[in-house]
């Protein structure tokens, strides 16, 4: 009997559920399951870990009481008996890397419950490559949908032989209410800030590189460092850094704020979602090509600037840009705004939401 065709499993005609897998509570995933949840899915979250990694815990998140869709299992089996109408639901797995992931496709599999992946680039980890080969081929013949987080890694999944019919871009959705026009004003100083973990992946020794040189031309200029991680002895005491310890994920958006520039020089990163929050709230983005979420970055309309090659001049570059022409701050930023209306938690929800009907309708078919 196909997915289609089961009894429990015929969403065609009833509301649409999901059960959204994911290792622990983060904004993005709370704000996109709530999306769906206001747009008519009943969507529920389930945290397969107990708490926050070292990284988060390293970048002040700290534990939220769970909502009334939110629940934490150990087991797939232990969900099955407590989720409502758990086995009527769409199954979101969300990597290739944990076991559970592998347990909930083979639960799915072997029960004939529909899931879909929610998987982003893997960044050419060589070692996981058999193991990525492994997973595309279940999803390609198994999954409803594989949701990439990206152009790059739908690029990826489509060469490792998922059928691109299957493939959807989708993002790390930025909650509608963090969004806040920009300014339309101009300040006495232009701040650059970064938000992250200073750790070297994510080019903050270039970063500070670019920055003293950046200053000592433009004297006017700041760096607002938002974040911990081992290279943060390197920011104390530099002149016009502002080194701010690590906050909860709700309070960014106030120090960002402060901001009027958004850069992320990152090495490799999957994607970025700092990058987008800047956009969110009208700040010109500076990243690498490296970064995922560059690939949001234009130069007609201009919205910032994607560096080739991060090296202390190339950065230093793209931030004169913004710290001799003011005005341009702002052009920028305002075009940043409307890009991000793309990584908006409400539409990120309702295109998922139609991927996931279309999904559903091309199997009935």
């Amino acid at each position: 009997m196909s997915i289609a065709s089961s009894p429990r499993n015929d969403t065609k005609n009833a509301k649409l559920k999901l059960c959204w897998w994911t290792h622990f509570p983060t904004p993005n995933q709370s704000a996109m399951v709530k999306s769906l949840r206001d747009d008519g899915v009943d969507a529920v979250i389930c945290y397969f870990k107990k708490g926050y990694d070292r990284y988060r815990r390293s970048l002040g998140w700290k534990e939220s009481p769970l909502k009334q869709y939110e629940y934490r299992f150990s087991s797939v089996i232990e969900a099955s008996g407590k989720v409502d109408g758990f086995c009527s639901r769409i199954h979101v797995v969300p990597s290739y890397s944990d076991l559970v992931s592998w347990k909930l496709m083979a639960w799915c599999i072997f029960k004939g419950i529909p899931f879909v992946a929610s998987v982003e680039n893997s960044r050419g980890r060589a070692r996981s490559l058999l193991v990525r080969k492994i997973f595309a081929k279940v999803c390609d013949v198994f999954a409803l949908k594989v949701f990439c987080v990206g152009r790059k890694a739908m690029e990826e999944f489509s060469a490792l032989g998922v059928r691109k019919s299957k493939i959807a871009w989708t993002s790390y959705a930025i909650d509608d209410s963090f969004f806040s026009p920009p300014p339309g004003r101009l300040r006495n100083e232009v701040v650059f800030a970064f938000v992250g973990a200073l750790i070297r992946p994510k080019g903050v020794d270039v970063l500070l590189a670019a920055f003293k040189k950046l200053h000592s031309r433009f004297p006017e200029t700041r760096l607002l460092v938002l974040g911990d991680g081992d290279c943060r002895r390197s920011f104390e005491g530099c002149e016009a850094v502002r080194l701010h310890p690590p906050v909860e994920p709700e309070k960014v958006k106030g120090i960002l704020s402060a901001a009027d520039v958004i850069v992320l020089p990152s090495r490799r990163d999957a994607w970025g979602v700092a990058l987008l929050e800047g956009a969110a709230l009208g700040k010109p983005m500076i990243a690498t090509k490296e970064t995922g979420a560059s690939e949001l970055i234009s130069s007609l309309p201009s919205n910032g600037v994607c560096i080739e090659n991060l090296d202390e001049e190339s950065l230093f570059n793209a931030m004169a840009i913004y710290a001799r022409d003011a005005d341009r701050v702002l052009i920028d930023g305002a075009c940043a705004y409307k890009t991000a209306d793309v990584v908006r938690s409400s539409a990120l929800a309702k295109r998922m939401k139609a991927d996931l009907l279309g999904a559903i309708g091309a199997v009935s078919a």
